[in-house]
């Protein structure tokens, strides 16, 4: 029993910490002298963006390369520009003109006449996030409407109960109180009485289930869009830690997204990746990460959550003597678990990972 016990902990470890090597492995060994450029397009409000446009000052990328939008989009406020080490941002709004971002057609001009690719994300205003990449041979694409999620796991007690709204909990309570008050329940005797009692215990039961009185990062159950929030926070902190030097502050801050016996083996691993990045003078620094889809969830008894998610990481490998940007994207099983009131990671199975650029 023990050694059973021993071999389904090292397997969880296993998981968890190939997930961590994934994070950083690939963009270390792959990276070449070639950087994407970088257009960014955030509809904040309907029919109003955010643009952010960043060109690599090494490339030698001609000034005539530029995103490419339906001719209704329209420019409303100047360009702002700022240079920053080997990079120059440019930052300006616009409107759409009664266009939706979902389902037009965006480019980069000029990109057929580069050796580079570009990088686009784009956030639709309900939340959705979208990320393409557009090459020499495919300048353009036309924006995906919201991606929808796989079917969601419940058990099926939340499936016949917590579905319902609270409104038609109070029916079913009252109802089933009326009806243990009625002559003819007493006449019949105690059956009917502890029918109705028992379906009037349910109905309080699923009314109090639906209230929810905790914070997000409480540990209660969560939404699909709670969990997405909540994902995000903790692989954002997981992925962070391994960019601090001093002991104590990397396990303070794994402490706060990863859970029992798991902290000590990426602990361990995030040291030995800070050691060997160390050495070689290499230091990736996530910049974003966009929880993309979450494909099942389940919620346990036990209160813990099952989740098959997909997320994109955006971030920055720095040599000695040069940086070049790149983003992964990973499809990976997780188990949250409810630790003092807070959710924390307690398993990560990865099921797929890939290089964007």
């Amino acid at each position: 029993m023990m050694t059973a016990s021993k071999n389904s902990l090292t397997q969880k470890a296993v998981s968890l910490l190939l997930l961590i090597g994934a994070i950083f492995g690939p963009a270390v060994c792959v990276a070449d002298n070639v950087q994407p450029v970088y257009l960014e397009i955030e509809e904040f409000k309907p029919d109003t963006l955010r643009v952010v446009w960043k060109v690599p000052l090494n490339q030698k990328i001609p000034a005539h390369v530029r995103p490419k939008f339906p001719k209704t989009f329209i420019a409303t406020s100047p360009k702002s520009r700022v240079q920053v080490p080997r990079a120059q941002i440019e930052k300006w709004t616009m409107v759409c003109g009664g266009q939706a971002l979902a389902g037009s057609t965006i480019g980069i001009s000029g990109l057929e006449e580069t050796t580079t690719d570009a990088l686009v994300r784009i956030q639709l205003v309900d939340g959705s996030l979208h990320r393409m990449v557009l090459r020499p041979t495919k300048t353009q694409a036309v924006v995906p409407a919201r991606e929808t999620s796989g079917s969601l796991r419940v058990n099926p007690l939340e499936d016949s109960f917590l579905a319902a709204t609270p409104w038609l909990y109070v029916v079913f309570f009252m109802v089933a109180y009326l009806l243990s008050l009625t002559p003819n329940a007493r006449k019949r005797g105690v059956l009917l009485c502890a029918i109705a009692l028992i379906a009037g215990s349910f109905s309080g039961h699923a009314l109090g289930s639906r209230i929810d009185s905790g914070e997000l990062w409480g540990a209660r159950n969560l939404t699909e869009t709670e969990t997405k929030r909540v994902l995000q926070g903790l692989l954002l902190n997981t992925y962070r830690a391994f960019i601090l030097e001093n002991d104590d502050e990397v396990y303070a801050v794994l402490s706060r997204s990863v859970a029992g016996d798991f902290i000590e083996q990426v602990y361990l691993q995030n040291r030995e990746t800070f050691r060997t990045g160390a050495s070689k003078g290499t230091l990736s620094i996530i910049d974003r990460l966009d929880i993309k889809s979450i494909e099942s969830m389940t919620h346990r008894h036990n209160g813990t959550i099952n989740v098959v998610v997909n997320w994109d990481a955006y971030g920055t490998v720095k040599h000695l003597d040069h940086i070049h940007y790149r983003c992964n994207t990973y499809k990976a099983g997780v188990t949250l678990i409810p630790v003092n009131d807070y959710w924390k990671i307690s398993k990560v199975e990865l099921r797929d990972e890939s290089r964007v650029v």
